[in-house]
């Protein structure tokens, strides 16, 4: 996790707090968290990041629920830009 790569510490240091909520394991909610502020989220930037993660989950287990289809379209995230990794 702390080599070099295409993704910075803090990127990863989210990621890491994000399945850490998802999976509600309170020592690496607490490990991470620190982190993410060690990284420069303030209260602000850590509130919207649980607030996507929250919302998100909710749509995960509402289209589970529901036992939606993948869409025929593609979509490209909340930005709807094309993503760089498709190349489209």
């Amino acid at each position: 996790m702390g080599g070099t790569g295409e993704l910075d510490s803090l990127t990863k240091d989210i990621i890491a707090l994000t399945v850490s909520v998802m999976s509600g394991c309170e020592y690496c909610i607490g490990v991470y968290m620190s982190a993410v502020r060690h990284g420069g989220l303030d209260d602000q930037a850590i509130l919207e990041l649980l607030a996507v993660v929250d919302t998100y989950r909710g749509l995960n287990q509402l289209n589970i629920g529901l036992q939606l289809e993948p869409d025929e379209r593609p979509w490209y995230g909340c930005a709807g830009k094309v993503s760089a990794v498709s190349g489209t």
